[in-house]
């Protein structure tokens, strides 16, 4: 659903900036699927090669990594409503680090299960889970700027 409103907010932007055809709508649409089918991809690919076992499904991932949308969302409507790129990159900051707040909290009850209070798990590991936990963190914020910078203008 987010995913959707952001593509529908790029169009809006770029309809603003008079640089919109419909095309765009339909190549943000791809360019947003494709992305989030890479980062699944690799996220699930890690967790298969180091082995990691959590209870993180493939829809928990795609559901915490679709955040990023309302992040992406709140970031546009600022540097529309203001045309001011400090103001947008204030956001950008604000929400990126709100996020990775969040999905550490949320993710580390999943990956590390000493933290969750579960020792169904083996706690042999540790170091790669919190890499992951890392990983997806610190992808979330780059996503964010690389998916909403292109509709900036300077």
């Amino acid at each position: 659903m987010s995913a959707i409103t952001y593509v529908l907010v790029a169009g809006l932007v770029l309809g603003i900036q008079n640089r919109f055809t419909p095309e765009q709508l339909g190549m943000h649409a791809t360019s947003v699927l494709v992305w989030n089918i890479i980062e699944i991809s690799i996220l699930c690919l890690i967790f298969y090669i180091f082995n990691i076992q959590s209870k993180l499904r493939i829809f928990d991932l795609i559901a915490y990594c679709g955040y990023k949308y309302v992040g992406m969302i709140a970031a546009l409507s600022s540097y529309l409503m203001t045309h001011s790129l400090l103001i947008y990159r204030c956001t950008l900051l604000y929400i990126s680090i709100s996020l990775s707040y969040f999905l550490v909290k949320c993710l580390r009850l999943q990956i590390l299960p000493d933290v969750g209070g579960s020792q169904s798990y083996n706690t042999n590991g540790n170091t790669r889970r919190i890499y992951l936990l890392l990983l997806i963190v610190l992808l979330q914020p780059a996503f964010i700027w690389y998916l909403t910078q292109h509709l900036i203008v300077v």
